[in-house]
């Protein structure tokens, strides 16, 4: 889109391009910087189910041989660390989330009385 606008606007002599504004930036579906309240609750279920699949490979693991559990073990801590990273930022998201949709109510609330 942007490269199209760049084109459409090459005879010009200072082409801008229009950026969304940040509220409306999405990534992966989701509104980082704006959400609705349910927002929170998929990020919530998103980082729930994360730590229950990592919860259910680390019980395989345990039950199986140990040649079989390879795979899994062998996984360098740095990328175990950036998993539960990933983890925390969906729950920091959340957070986000609901603390401006609570700002949100709090603001409807002082105006309407």
């Amino acid at each position: 889109m942007a490269v199209a606008e760049l084109r459409g606007q090459s005879g010009q002599e200072n082409p801008k391009i229009q950026y969304p504004p940040i509220d409306g930036v999405k990534i992966n579906g989701a509104s980082p910087f704006w959400s609705h309240g349910d927002g929170a609750s998929e990020r919530l279920s998103e980082a729930y189910a994360l730590l229950t699949m990592l919860r259910g490979a680390h019980d395989v693991c345990e039950a199986v041989q140990p040649e079989f559990a390879d795979a899994f073990d062998n996984v360098r801590h740095e990328i175990q660390g950036k998993a539960l990273e990933g983890i925390a930022t969906l729950i920091a998201l959340a957070q986000y989330h609901l603390d401006c949709a609570g700002a949100e109510r709090e603001q409807r609330r002082a105006h309407h009385g």
